[in-house]
């Protein structure tokens, strides 16, 4: 079976982004403006099947057939009329050419990444990929997507060792990535894999060092003093400590802890604007935390603390449409849920998409007419653009 980041992952290297070609008006080396030509020739809207294989009759008659440049752009765009004629009698012909193009250019040159990328994907044993994905790193340690697909590979099997490994080439895409986005997620893939491998020690290490990367002690400095800082500061905090790469990189204790001293603050302002704010800062962040496995490693019963916190705010002026809709996630009572849509449809009549998930609630409940009345009322209070996800759990309800 061949590697799934195959052919989505080949062309996103190969390709970085209008008028369909008819004569190649790129130079030999303008890599994006190849990239350009077989977007527009071959996948943007209104782009067709034989659009693009005029893009590659222009690349193969070229005087310029023969550049490196040319042979990837000719390689790529036979792997997407692999996928545009996908269930033809002609599909393999595509994918075998280029195939045969990425091996004539690994011959000429055997550092050429993108070629020997894209074959990796193509191979079909894990052998065959591993060996060519860890000759990509070899040639640049620092090419984040080779690191990603070789600890993917890697991992497979699932074996200590090899899950060892994998988050030591997660980590070495993290170490090379320090500005570039998604740098912390690959902190926390690695710190998972690390725990995955049981190996406590160099997960611990990691942590600490992402941690302050990051800049961990400046976020807990802002949320000590919410007072002094402001909601707003507060709020962005407590968003980065409580999102999915946070709760790995810093521990779950940080966003807990710190939840609740945004809600202390929110109780002392009760009866104030600024009291609402953190209230909604500290609900929405644990509506985002409540979604992590890794709470309850440190507060079994943080979800009871977090409905009875929520459940006082919804009993407050501060109330929210926002806070019902976080105390229907966080909840893991059917019941609970249920009578938190009611209220707040009740509370705010107008809110379509308030309307909307109490629709769904009921059809998740059974009770088909409601969920259906309530599903048409949220038609009549939100935008034509937002009524696809609304027809669709209709369609589904009426085959029920």
């Amino acid at each position: 079976m061949k590697a799934n980041w195959k052919i989505g992952g080949i062309v996103s290297v190969l390709i970085a982004g209008a008028a369909n070609a008819q004569q190649l008006v790129c130079t030999a080396s303008d890599v994006p403006c190849f990239e350009r030509e077989l977007r527009n020739a071959c996948l943007v809207v209104g782009s067709t099947v034989d659009s693009c294989l005029e893009w590659l009759r222009v690349l193969e008659q070229s005087p310029l057939s023969k550049q490196p440049n040319v042979r990837i752009s000719a390689a790529e765009t036979n792997l997407v009329l692999n996928e545009l004629t996908d269930g033809r009698g002609s599909k393999t012909q595509y994918l075998d050419r280029a195939e045969e193009i990425l091996d004539e250019l690994i011959i000429v040159d055997p550092t050429n990444i993108k070629a020997l990328f894209a074959v990796a994907g193509m191979r079909e044993t894990k052998e065959e990929r591993v060996g060519l994905l860890r000759r990509v790193v070899a040639v640049d340690p620092t090419f984040v997507l080779g690191l990603r697909a070789l600890a993917a590979e890697v991992s497979s099997g699932g074996a200590k060792a090899d899950l060892q490994e994998s988050a030591e080439i997660l980590e070495q895409a993290y170490i090379a990535s320090p500005s570039r986005p998604g740098r912390w997620q690959l902190a926390a893939d690695a710190i998972m894999q690390y725990e995955n491998a049981q190996s406590a020690i160099d997960a611990h290490r990691l942590t600490a060092r992402a941690s302050a990367d990051y800049g961990l002690d400046t976020l807990l400095a802002v949320v000590s003093k919410p007072e002094t800082v402001g909601p707003a500061k507060v709020d962005a905090a407590l968003e980065e400590l409580c999102s999915d790469t946070g709760l790995v990189i810093f521990g779950a204790s940080h966003c807990l802890d710190n939840i609740q001293r945004v809600v202390d603050v929110a109780s002392a302002h009760e009866n104030t604007s600024v009291g609402s704010t953190y209230a909604q800062s500290a609900t929405m962040a644990m509506r985002k935390a409540a979604v992590s496995h890794r709470l309850s490693s440190v507060d079994p019963e943080w979800r009871a603390r977090f409905e009875q916190t929520i459940d006082g705010f919804l009993k407050s002026p501060m109330a929210s449409a926002g806070m019902f809709v976080a105390y229907a996630d966080v909840t893991s009572d059917h019941e609970k849920r249920l009578r938190a849509m009611e209220t707040a449809a009740d509370r705010f009549p107008s809110n379509g998409d308030i309307v909307a998930r109490l629709g769904l609630a009921y059809l998740d409940e059974g009770r088909k007419d409601d969920g259906v009345r309530a599903l048409g009322r949220a038609k009549e209070l939100l935008p034509a653009a937002q009524h696809v996800m609304i027809d669709q759990a209709l369609k589904q309800a009426s085959m029920r």
